[in-house]
């Protein structure tokens, strides 16, 4: 496949993603069933330069909650002040560190080492975003008994999490190895 051919499908997957996104998580899906994750791991390892797969992943998030939190849940969302709560912070920062780990996917895409990184961005996802709700509020109660019933509270959520994960990054990484005559590597590293 030509460059050009190339830069086009990666620009219709963005903009796709970007819609996709949205739709997802504003539409109605199981909780933690998106995109998101899968969106950060192939706009990071695919995207011509590293910063960018960083940015699609942040728009995509972003976009999504403005539409969540300004217009379906205004009246939870005080305002747009939901992103400077503890738990968005920790979702961001959950996002960056995804797509830090998803710099390893540039080097190479293989099946097993997509398995491990998608498992790895889970639980990343899960560790950061909880422990950040942990320390929002005195839902859970003090201490190590408190961080540990937040994260009980989060293992259900968890499932969806990681089922979206696996599922979405099979889409996107598998569209592109059919796209791209049947190969995971980076077209543009």
């Amino acid at each position: 496949m030509k460059n050009k051919q190339i830069y086009l499908v990666v620009f219709l997957m963005v903009i796709v993603s970007v819609a996709l996104s949205i739709y997802l998580r504003v539409g109605n899906h199981p909780l933690n069933f998106a995109p998101l994750t899968a969106i950060a791991l192939f706009a990071t390892a695919y995207l011509p330069k590293k910063w960018m797969g960083l940015a699609l992943a942040f728009v995509c998030w972003f976009a999504s909650d403005l539409v969540i939190n300004a217009n379906m849940q205004a009246e939870y969302a005080h305002n747009n002040s939901y992103f400077f709560t503890p738990t968005a912070i920790g979702v961001y920062l959950s996002l960056g560190l995804i797509a830090l780990l998803a710099f390893t996917l540039r080097k190479g895409v293989s099946i097993g080492k997509l398995l491990g990184v998608t498992f790895g961005a889970s639980i990343i996802f899960f560790f950061v975003t909880n422990s950040f709700c942990f320390f929002e509020g005195s839902l859970y109660g003090p201490g190590l008994a408190g961080y540990i019933k937040c994260l009980a509270a989060g293992i259900p959520f968890y499932k969806n999490t990681f089922l979206g994960d696996l599922f979405y990054v099979t889409v996107f990484f598998g569209s592109y190895y059919l796209v791209n005559r049947r190969s995971l590597k980076p077209a543009f590293v």
